[in-house]
């Protein structure tokens, strides 16, 4: 089917066969196409066109109860980390970020003597907060100090464009693994 290149000729079938397309690709009813949905129907308000939006019946929000784990588990849990890995999910079970926000984290965003970490943009790496909200998150005196004791050389070798050396990310990782410990 050619796609259609007036807003005015769009169904709800049409939009009924998108979001069941954006299912087939792996698309999570609960959230991406609860979201599209949303959006679409926000599309044809503004253009105050006849919305096909209307016709398709609305998804149900679902919100995933968090995983809470027992101090106990905790304990054992990070009785098995090693010094990186300890410093890593410390941080993000205390203060929530989200992996891009850990993945980007630099070491100018930690605030140590202050017990915070700031949540900003990143074009470097086309990160953009969540609703693009930057933000500060307190952390813990325990955290803080795991985080003045994780090792900078770590940090080993990224390189900008522009090819300068640079020891920025607290935590990279290339692949799913952290670089291999120790210095040169």
């Amino acid at each position: 089917m050619a796609p259609k290149t007036d807003a005015r000729q769009i169904t709800t079938d049409d939009v009924k066969r998108f979001l069941a397309w954006r299912k087939s690709k792996g698309c999570d009813p609960r959230t991406t196409l609860y979201t599209d949905r949303v959006i679409l129907h926000n599309f044809f308000s503004k253009l105050k066109l006849d919305n096909p939006v209307k016709e398709v019946p609305r998804l149900p929000r679902f919100r995933k109860k968090p995983v809470a784990y027992a101090d106990s588990e905790l304990k054992k849990f990070f009785a098995a980390c090693d010094a990186w890995e300890k410093a890593f999910f410390a941080l993000a079970l205390s203060s929530g970020l989200r992996r891009g926000e850990l993945k980007t984290l630099h070491w100018s965003d930690l605030d140590i003597a202050r017990k915070r970490v700031y949540v900003t943009a990143k074009p470097e790496y086309q990160f953009t907060p969540k609703d693009w909200e930057e933000r500060s998150v307190p952390l813990t005196r325990e955290v803080a100090q795991l985080m003045k004791k994780h090792p900078t050389w770590m940090v080993v070798r990224l390189f900008s464009p522009r090819g300068a050396a640079s020891r920025i990310i607290v935590f990279f990782m290339t692949g799913a693994r952290p670089l291999p410990s120790g210095p040169d």
